[in-house]
C-alpha cells in the first residue's frame, strides 16, 4: 500500500511539472525554446537603427572621441550614416587593404569569398562591410515554414506528449496547441544572416573587429529596405577617408540584374570617377557571367588552404541551429549558387574600365563557360 502511495505522490509531481512547462513555456506571445542570446540578438541592442536627422548636441563630438563619423547624404538631407559600433582601426603603412561592400550578408562569399581568401592568405587585410542584414530576402516564407515545424516538435508541448507516450501523465490534461508559438520575424532573420555573414568571413581569415554593419535597409534608412546610390556613396566616403589606400570591391555597375548590386555598384563606380576612391574592382555574379561587362579577370583559389577557407565559409549559411541563431539562411534563399560555388570555386571581376561593345572571348578561361 505504501508503496502504492509514493507513486502516485510521483506521478502527480511529474504532472504537475509538465503543466507548469506548458504553460510557462507555450504562454501565448513567448518564445518558447529561443535561447537568451537570439533573444537578445534581435533586440534592440544587436541591429542598432540609422539616425535620422542631425546629431543631437553633443553627439558629433562624442562620436568623434570614439572614432566614428557622421555623414550627411548627398541628395537626402537631413539623414546621416552612423557606423555600427567603432569602426576598424586604420590599416598599418605599407599593408595593403582590401574594403569588401557586400550588398547582402552571402554575397562576400557567394561572389568576392576567393578573392578575400587569397588576400588574407597573402597576409593582406580585409575590411567587410556588410551594406544590408538581409531581413527582407525572399526567402522568408519557406524560412517561416521551417521555423514553425521547428518550434512545434521542440517546444514544451512535444515535451508533454513525450510524456504521455511514456505513460507518465494523463492524456487528459491539455497541451497548449502549436499555434501558441511565436513567429519568425524579419528582424530575427536579419539576425540571423549577420550571424552567418560573420562565421563566413571568420573562415575567409577577416578578424572579427574588421566587420562592419551599414544597416542600409533599416526602417529609418533613407529609403526603408531598399538600398539607394546615395546612402552606398555616403558608406564608401566615410570609409575610404579611414582606408585612403585601400582597393574598394563590390558588384558590378554593368554586368548585374539586382537593384541593390547596381547602387553599391554605380555608387563604387561614381566615386572612382570623381578620385574619392584611388582602386576599385567589380565582382559579377556567377548568374549574370554571360552579359557583358569591361575586361573580365578569374580570380582562382591560391592553394590548398584558400579552397578549404572559401569551402568552409559557404557551409556556414546552410547550418540550422535556431538555438544558436542559425536559420540556413543562404542556403534557403540560393542553394544552387552555394552548389555552383562549391563545385567551381572562382570569382570573376572586372576593373572600373571603358565598357566594350561585346563582351570579351578573352575573358572566359578556355573550356569554361562564361
Amino acid at each position: 500500500m505504501l508503496g502504492r502511495r509514493r507513486s502516485a505522490v510521483v506521478a502527480l509531481l511529474v504532472l504537475a511539472l509538465a503543466v507548469a512547462l506548458s504553460a510557462a513555456v507555450l504562454a501565448p506571445g513567448s518564445r518558447p525554446v529561443l535561447p537568451a542570446r537570439l533573444g537578445s540578438a534581435v533586440g534592440t541592442g544587436a541591429l542598432r537603427p540609422l539616425g535620422v536627422g542631425g546629431a543631437p548636441d553633443g553627439e558629433a563630438g562624442t562620436l568623434a572621441a570614439r572614432g566614428l563619423t557622421t555623414v550627411p547624404v548627398s541628395g537626402a538631407p537631413g539623414w546621416v550614416w552612423r557606423p555600427d559600433g567603432r569602426l576598424p582601426t586604420p590599416s598599418r603603412a605599407g599593408r595593403a587593404t582590401l574594403v569588401v561592400l557586400s550588398p547582402h550578408p552571402d554575397d562576400e562569399t557567394l561572389s568576392m569569398g576567393v578573392l578575400i581568401a587569397d588576400a588574407e592568405a597573402r597576409g593582406d587585410r580585409c575590411i567587410v562591410v556588410s551594406m544590408t542584414d538581409g531581413g527582407s530576402t525572399g526567402a522568408y516564407r519557406a524560412l517561416s515554414r521551417r521555423w514553425k515545424a521547428w518550434e512545434s516538435t521542440s517546444s514544451a508541448g512535444a515535451l508533454a506528449r513525450r510524456l504521455v507516450s511514456l505513460g507518465l501523465r494523463s492524456a487528459r490534461v491539455p497541451v497548449a496547441p502549436a499555434a501558441a508559438t511565436a513567429p519568425l520575424t524579419r528582424r530575427a532573420v536579419a539576425a540571423a544572416r549577420v550571424s552567418e555573414m560573420r562565421a563566413a568571413v571568420s573562415h575567409l581569415g577577416v578578424a572579427p573587429a574588421d566587420v562592419v554593419l551599414a544597416h542600409l535597409d533599416a526602417a529609418t534608412s533613407d529609403d526603408g529596405a531598399r538600398t539607394t546610390v546615395a546612402e552606398a556613396e555616403a558608406v564608401i566616403r566615410v570609409l575610404s577617408r579611414r582606408f585612403p589606400g585601400a582597393t574598394f570591391v563590390t558588384m558590378s555597375y554593368a554586368a548585374e540584374r539586382q537593384p541593390d548590386h547596381l547602387d553599391d555598384g554605380t555608387a563604387l563606380h561614381r566615386l572612382v570617377e570623381q578620385g574619392v576612391v584611388a582602386r576599385a574592382d567589380f565582382a559579377v555574379s556567377r548568374l549574370w557571367w554571360g552579359l557583358p561587362s569591361p575586361a573580365a579577370r578569374w580570380v582562382l583559389p591560391r592553394d590548398a588552404g584558400a579552397a578549404n577557407a572559401l569551402r568552409s565559409a559557404a557551409h556556414e549559411y546552410g547550418r540550422w541551429d535556431p538555438r544558436d541563431l542559425r536559420l540556413a539562411v543562404g542556403y534557403t534563399s540560393v542553394r544552387h549558387q552555394f552548389a555552383e560555388l562549391l563545385s567551381d570555386p572562382r570569382d570573376r571581376f572586372h576593373s572600373d574600365a571603358p565598357f566594350p561593345a561585346e563582351p570579351s572571348a578573352a575573358a572566359v578561361p578556355a573550356g569554361r563557360a562564361a
